[in-house]
């Protein structure tokens, strides 16, 4: 879907009268794992179907810029969260089972995968606001920016950053089934490129989006679970 859609749309804004910028939002996973800050100059080695996917989509809108002269964006936008995302991501998973524990319709155990991986977390509202910066920018047309927060977390603190903003007391326990024997230790973004640019820099602090995510599973856990 990431390569078919993206290449739809290609041809559709190549028979348009007029000239829009089109943001291609690609991802972190393109990159090949480095133990330190990926600039987007670093090699490519996506690993698994979605990274091989973005990096082709990404390959394509080098090809139609080119050959037609289409006005693209490239990103490779590292994690985000925020309230509102599916209880599928890491984050809001874990703030969900914390709303659970606390109403008491889970048992207070916070059950997790890999404790040890390192992730560039972003606040969503930050992340949104940084593509709104790019297209309003003409001198971002061209380029591969990275977007992420330029600091690497371990889901072991962002566990007792969840704990902390709880109302309930739980114990954080591994899961192995959700444990992934191919994550990548550490990933996280230089964003100097972005700063550069745009001036753009994370600006919601991630304890606040982490209480912001519990408040938003407190006021919407019945229907996420009648769903």
């Amino acid at each position: 879907m990431n390569v078919n859609g993206a290449i739809n749309l290609f041809e559709a804004v190549r028979r348009a009268p007029t000239e829009p910028i089109m943001l291609i939002v690609g991802t972190s996973e393109e990159y090949l794992p480095s133990s330190g800050p990926l600039a987007e100059t670093a090699p490519l080695a996506a690993t698994n179907p979605y990274g091989i996917s973005k990096q082709a989509q990404e390959l394509f809108s080098h090809l139609y810029a080119t050959e037609y002269g289409l006005r693209v964006i490239k990103t490779r936008s590292f994690n985000h969260t925020g309230p509102g995302q599916a209880d599928a991501f890491v984050i809001s998973s874990w703030c969900k089972q914390a709303v659970l524990i606390e109403q008491g319709r889970q048992e207070p155990v916070l059950h997790v995968g890999n404790l040890a991986v390192e992730r560039d977390f972003s606040d969503v509202r930050d992340v949104v606001r940084a593509y709104r910066l790019l297209i309003e920018c003409e001198s971002s047309v061209g380029q591969t920016v990275n977007v992420g927060s330029g600091t690497a977390r371990s889901l072991a603190s962002v566990g007792e950053l969840i704990r902390s903003a709880s109302d309930a007391s739980f114990k954080i326990v591994v899961d192995p089934s959700r444990v992934r024997s191919s994550d990548t230790p550490r990933i996280q973004a230089d964003i100097g490129r972005i700063e550069r640019l745009v001036g753009w820099k994370p600006e919601i602090p991630f304890d606040q989006t982490v209480r912001d995510m519990i408040e938003y599973w407190r006021h919407n856990l019945d229907a996420s679970v009648a769903h």
